[in-house]
């Protein structure tokens, strides 16, 4: 699952590099090389010009040899049959695998922070060795990336959750002169703790890390697309083309002095779908 997106990206890039260089080549030597100059008129063209023309393209279909070269239909055909085949099996897919199956507890309505049996699900850090989030690890104006964890997951269930693509969260500490300035959400007054906030890293847009923190600002910004989102109003959007703010962790801190998550988000993390809500 690693190596999914490279492999997208590189396939796209030489898909448009491929593209591009034969259209160059088709340009450079298959295109007849002269300049013509035609009034405009009034009307359809008259029966000699529309003679002329349909003359004119099939000499230069019988002068490119495209007809005659077996490689070029070869490969047009085996690109014609790859698409073909792509757009049949994501449309068979969808009547094969319902993604709601699983109603409420669908893949795109919860995250790794959900807990259904009442077990905390604890902020760790990504690290080779298990370290729990504490509000003194964190000085004002900073940031960390954090991720689900409980106690009873086993080596591999830790591993799958914290690669899992909703599970990263910004635990952010305020500034104190901006944590008195903080515009609160309805109806998620409490979910912050102190001058800590926890908001998802996954951008609203299309899915981007948004992990450039702003301290002075408490502004947090997507490296993809530029936007922007305001961290003293409960993540909103102002730049970019974000037009959601980032969903809220209500965190806590335990008697043990850990931070966790009091619940999973209230709405789905990342960029928009047909089924959504809001």
């Amino acid at each position: 699952y690693q190596l999914y997106t490279p492999i997208i990206g590189v396939l796209l890039g030489s898909s448009v590099f491929a593209v591009g260089g034969g259209t160059i080549a088709y340009a450079r030597n298959l295109l007849p090389h002269e300049t013509a100059v035609q009034e405009r008129h009034i009307g359809g063209s008259s029966e000699v010009d529309r003679v002329t023309t349909s003359a004119i393209l099939a000499d230069s279909g019988a002068g490119s040899g495209i007809g005659r070269r077996s490689l070029i239909k070869r490969s047009a055909g085996f690109g014609a049959a790859v698409l073909g085949a792509g757009l049949g099996l994501f449309a068979l897919g969808g009547l094969i695998r319902n993604p709601w199956k699983g109603g409420a507890h669908a893949a795109l309505w919860v995250t790794p922070w959900a807990s259904d049996n009442g077990e905390p699900v604890f902020l760790r850090y990504d690290a080779e060795q298990l370290t729990l989030a504490r509000p003194e690890d964190l000085a004002a104006g900073s940031i960390a990336t954090v991720f689900p964890y409980k106690r009873s997951w086993s080596a591999q269930e830790a591993h799958d959750a914290m690669y899992a693509s909703n599970s990263p969260v910004m635990l952010i500490r305020l500034l104190p002169e901006q944590a008195v300035r903080v515009v609160q959400r309805r109806g998620q007054v409490d979910f912050h703790y102190g001058d800590f906030y926890a908001y998802s890293k996954i951008c609203t847009h299309l899915g981007c890390p948004a992990s450039l923190y702003e301290a002075q600002d408490a502004r947090l910004l997507c490296p993809c697309h530029q936007s922007q989102f305001d961290m003293l109003e409960y993540a909103k959007p102002i730049f970019g083309p974000a037009t959601r703010a980032l969903p809220q962790l209500h965190i806590a801190v335990n008697d043990e002095g850990y931070f966790y998550a009091k619940g999973d988000f209230i709405e789905p993390v990342g960029p928009a779908f047909w089924e959504r809500r809001s």
